[in-house]
């Protein structure tokens, strides 16, 4: 035989007691229940973390994808080459990659030992003696245009004729570019001496020739205005062979 907590009253095995007192009980048992629920996370709360967790998970893959597809566009190709030579071009240890990106392969690698050290020292020397006196900083490498006839065959032979000054026998060979364009460099550049700043530019032919990959055509341009202009220029004066 049971008994009820609150009036005393006897209940048989089973039974639940009608008293004001156990009435009142479940419902304070009820109202309390939901406020449980709440606690440990209704469906709607999980729901909710689950839906930023997503959206800052997809955040971060495409913050990492746009920084991938930036260094690719920055680091490869036409692009990648022309930002290569441009910040190697006043470096004071760039010679070797200079030489590496403005010949033929076969005559660079030729050229190793004595004859291509004494070529990088001067361009290292030459360098370092401009930076004693200057402070140079890149600051822009914009692609201008695309090289096309005749300007693509100026390009042709000019890589010739620059790889034929350090050997003749160049003079005799021949390039197939399969394509090049024209890119603008900007430099700030700051005299150290009278701390006047100026901005310096200068354009450079970056093109893709078979069987060499990307080279770098960067002749004194003289009194011509463009790359394209010097290129077509070169094509006509020389003739295509």
């Amino acid at each position: 035989m049971a008994y009820c907590k609150y009036c005393g009253k006897k209940l048989s095995d089973g039974e639940v007691c009608d008293c004001r007192g156990s009435a009142s009980a479940k419902k304070n048992q009820a109202d309390v229940q939901p406020e449980k629920t709440g606690i440990k996370g209704s469906a709607p709360a999980r729901f909710m973390g689950d839906h930023l967790r997503i959206i800052i998970i997809v955040a971060a893959v495409l913050l990492v994808l746009i920084i991938l597809i930036a260094y690719i566009v920055n680091h490869t190709g036409a692009r990648g080459a022309a930002r290569e030579y441009a910040k190697l071009r006043f470096n004071s240890s760039g010679g070797s990659r200079y030489y590496s990106m403005t010949l033929p392969d076969d005559l660079y690698k030729s050229l190793s030992g004595d004859k291509l050290d004494s070529m990088v020292d001067e361009f290292n020397d030459e360098n370092k003696s401009t930076k004693d006196d200057y402070k140079i900083k890149l600051k822009k490498v914009q692609r201008v245009s695309k090289l096309k006839g005749d300007a693509l065959d100026g390009a042709e032979l000019c890589f010739r004729d620059n790889a034929a000054v350090y050997d003749r026998k160049y003079q005799k060979e021949s390039y197939s570019a399969k394509k090049g364009y024209v890119y603008r460099i900007t430099y700030k550049v700051k005299d150290k001496q009278t701390k006047k700043t100026t901005t310096y530019k200068k354009q450079i032919a970056v093109v893709k020739f078979k069987g060499e990959g990307w080279k770098i055509i960067d002749p004194d341009l003289g009194s011509m205005d463009s790359m394209k202009e010097y290129l077509s220029s070169y094509a006509e004066n020389k003739g295509k062979k």
